[in-house]
């Protein structure tokens, strides 16, 4: 079994990703090429600054997938939702099991652990994207302790190990994955194939990502 990019934004025109199936497969072709037989399409949900398609989610997907098999690419459809002050969440799973969830950079959402508990109580495991972004959040936080009693995963992005940012997340082996996000930068699964590499310890983590 190959690399996983578990959160991008490939999924054409359904958000502030690519913007067509040609652009897909100028990341689809980047994804072969360093490695990585499969890849998530997380699109945004209820993200307040970015206007997703959602009604276009499904329907994209199946084109997608079918040209990403020519890529030799294996896809799941999912979503990041955004947590914010909706009172119910709802997520689009990754492989049937997985939720992986946004939040505002600056404000920690008001009853987040009770509202991730909910959601984890209907089966999902809570993954947390791009933790190094959250000021309100650090290894040292109170909040890791119960996330990680509840089953919840975190994931940093590939730029943030580079700049450092999510480095204190992995030398204490609380990263579980790094990802993309990728936006459209063909250069990015070649930068996680790297990052992947450096930390030894998430081959086994990420291995675990399958339906």
């Amino acid at each position: 079994m190959g690399l996983i990019d578990f959160h991008c934004h490939v999924l054409p025109g359904v958000d502030d990703g690519v913007k067509d199936l040609e652009a897909s497969k100028v990341q689809f072709a980047a994804y072969r090429e360093a490695g990585f037989d499969r890849v998530v399409f997380t699109p945004h949900v209820y993200n307040p600054y970015v206007r997703s398609r959602i009604d276009l989610f499904r329907e994209r997907a199946a084109v997608a997938s079918a040209t990403a098999k020519d890529y030799g690419l294996e896809t799941w459809l999912g979503c990041e939702l955004f947590v914010g002050s909706q009172p119910e969440l709802k997520a689009i799973p990754i492989m049937g099991k997985f939720a992986l969830c946004e939040f505002d950079r600056f404000l920690q959402p008001q009853m987040l652990l009770e509202r991730l508990q909910r959601l984890s109580d209907k089966g999902f495991t809570i993954v947390l994207a791009h933790v190094e972004r959250f000021l309100w959040f650090s290894p040292d936080c109170e909040l890791v302790a119960p996330l990680r009693a509840m089953g919840a995963l975190f994931q940093v992005n590939v730029e943030g190990v580079e700049s450092g940012a999510a480095v204190p997340w992995l030398e204490r082996r609380l990263a579980d994955l790094i990802a993309t996000d990728n936006h459209g930068d063909a250069s990015l699964p070649g930068r996680l194939r790297e990052q992947v590499g450096n930390w030894p310890y998430l081959l086994k983590r990420m291995e675990c990502l399958h339906p």
